[in-house]
């Protein structure tokens, strides 16, 4: 609110939409820090990841499961055709590193 003074809102039921941003939100409700219901803290942190949809129509159309390697790198399909989604867990280096 611009050029208001904060004040409580009442209410029955809130819906926390702010995706990974959720427990930064709840923590600014004093989530995890009440009585009762808001004695439970929200235990969701943003987390970076690197993500390419990767299109590879000379690949056998298999059933793939997901495929996780022991260096945080992932390997799914994304739904049907030859798509696959790539992540990468980042190191720190990575995250030094980073342009975002």
């Amino acid at each position: 609110m611009t050029g208001a003074s904060a004040r409580p809102i009442r209410c029955h039921q809130l819906i926390n939409a702010a995706g990974p941003w959720s427990g930064d939100l709840a923590r600014l409700a004093n989530m995890g820090k009440g009585s009762g219901l808001l004695s439970v803290p929200l235990p969701i942190v943003c987390k970076r990841r690197i993500n390419y949809l990767i299109h590879a129509p000379d690949v056998p159309a298999l059933e793939m499961p997901a495929l996780v390697d022991s260096t945080g790198i992932l390997c799914r399909p994304d739904n049907v055709g030859f798509n696959y989604v790539v992540s990468k867990k980042p190191t720190k280096v990575d995250v030094l590193f980073s342009s975002f």
